[in-house]
C-alpha cells in the first residue's frame, strides 16, 4: 500500500468486516494518533500531528495554521480518529493498549 507521512507507527488491526486498515502512531511529541491508513494517503509527518500543525522550531507550540500540501505537493488526507471522548459504541471500535 502506498501510504507515508506517519511519524511512528507501532500497530496496526484490520476490520475484519470492513476491511478497514488502523494505526496507532505514537505521534512526534505532542499526540498520539490513530490513523484510517487509505491508498496513497499523506499523514502530514513534520506537518501535522493529530489534529494541530507540528512546528519544528519549537515542538512543544503547535503552529496556529497548517499547509494542506505536503513537500511532494500531495494533499494531506489522513483521517485521523479522535480517540478521548470517543464513542466507542457507536464505532464498534476497540482502542487497545
Amino acid at each position: 500500500m502506498d501510504a507515508y507521512g506517519l511519524p511512528n507507527p507501532y500497530r496496526f488491526s484490520i476490520d475484519k468486516e470492513t476491511g478497514m486498515i488502523i494505526a496507532g502512531d505514537a505521534g512526534q511529541v505532542l499526540r498520539e494518533e490513530m490513523n484510517v491508513i487509505s491508498k496513497g494517503a499523506n499523514y502530514g509527518r513534520n506537518v501535522k500531528e493529530g489534529t494541530t500543525c507540528f512546528n519544528a522550531a519549537d515542538n512543544k507550540n503547535p503552529l496556529p495554521d497548517c499547509p494542506d500540501r505536503g513537500c511532494r505537493g500531495r494533499s494531506l488526507v489522513g483521517r485521523i480518529l479522535p480517540v478521548m471522548g470517543m464513542k466507542i459504541t457507536v464505532l464498534d471500535l476497540a482502542i487497545v493498549g
